[in-house]
């Protein structure tokens, strides 16, 4: 649903354009209405709707100065100007400022029908586009942390894609996690097209930032960011939990160790899946760490320390 904003400083042609088309058919909402230009100002700034309808003459600020200041400080939505004969002029010159058109009053309900449903169009094409690209960055960024977590980029390439893709890392401590689907999750059909349904995923997380997650087959490998594994154990324990409660299943859990360097995260990975294979030990206990060496020989705990 996209936000729309009226600003007229005649009560009556606020509540006419209200009435003139049922917005919600378009998609549209009206999320406030401004009494004058100034206030109209305060609004659009406020919103940030993708559509504004505004009248070009007003007392105090007009809609021309209105647009003007809106796009100095950096407004992207659309704007129709609601003028009369004698400000045609004024309207030409708000087309150079971005404005989709204008319609002379009294407003005709066909050309603001076919004016909207313009500005529709091309507001759905760039959601679109946006969201293509959105996805598109999204797995380019994944299969960068794929090849940082197995050995498959150089030091000086992980630096150039860590900083082209914003991956954000920049605290002082690191670990891996993997969190295991059960097998009643993975019948509950929540696998597509090798995908799994994230929603697991973001209510094991619930409450929980600075992470970075994967989805890898039965799997979700799961970066934390400015934590050690013992605060990580802490915070996954709690939610996962409370998804065994809920739902009557959670996630076995294998921590990696923690490490100084996101360079590093590759053998705070590796001993996550090494702990993975100790699933049919702790199964009950729904977790593994690097404390299960302890009692056994120190050769294992120095390969990731």
């Amino acid at each position: 649903m996209y936000q729309m904003l009226i600003v007229d400083d005649e009560p009556i042609v606020r509540d006419g354009i209200r009435q003139l088309l049922p917005w919600e058919e378009f998609g549209l909402e009206i999320c406030a209405e401004g009494t004058d230009g100034r206030d109209g100002l305060r609004k659009v700034l406020e919103f940030q709707p993708q559509l504004v309808l505004v009248d070009i003459k007003m007392p105090g600020m007009s809609g021309m100065d209105l647009i003007r200041e809106a796009r100095e400080q950096g407004f992207k939505g659309e704007f129709i100007i609601l003028t009369g004969y004698s400000e045609f002029e004024y309207a030409k010159t708000a087309i150079s400022l971005g404005v989709k058109g204008y319609l002379l009053k009294p407003i005709d309900e066909i050309e603001l029908r076919e004016m909207v449903e313009q500005i529709i169009q091309q507001l759905n094409k760039k959601s679109e586009k946006e969201q293509y690209y959105k996805v598109s960055e999204l797995k380019a960024k994944r299969e960068v942390l794929r090849r940082i977590l197995s050995h498959r980029l150089d030091v000086a390439t992980m630096a150039k894609e860590v900083t082209l893709y914003k991956i954000g890392f920049h605290e002082k401590c690191y670990c891996v996690v993997i969190a295991k689907f059960t097998e009643k999750m993975l019948n509950e059909e929540i696998v597509l097209e090798n995908y799994i349904a994230e929603e697991k995923v973001n209510a094991l997380l619930n409450g929980i930032d600075n992470v970075e997650t994967l989805i890898e087959d039965d799997k979700a490998i799961i970066i934390f960011k400015g934590k050690t594994y013992q605060e990580a154990v802490k915070l996954l324990k709690a939610n996962n939990n409370r998804l065994r409660l809920r739902e009557g299943d959670g996630f076995f859990l294998a921590f990696g160790h923690t490490v100084a360097n996101w360079k590093d995260l590759v053998f705070s990975c590796d001993c996550a899946r090494l702990l993975l294979e100790y699933e049919f030990l702790y199964e009950q206990e729904g977790i593994a760490t690097i404390e299960i060496f302890e009692n056994t020989e120190q050769g294992y705990v120095e390969n990731f320390v």
